[in-house]
């Protein structure tokens, strides 16, 4: 695997995480108002 192929993968795979982690947040904010 080349370095900007693992790099790409690293970053969207860190941005699903940040996107999940965020949509959790946001479902536990709606669940409390």
């Amino acid at each position: 695997m080349s370095a900007t192929g693992a790099i790409a993968y690293l970053s969207i795979l860190g941005g699903a995480f940040v996107t999940a982690v965020v949509m959790m947040f946001a479902l536990r904010a709606v669940k409390l108002i």
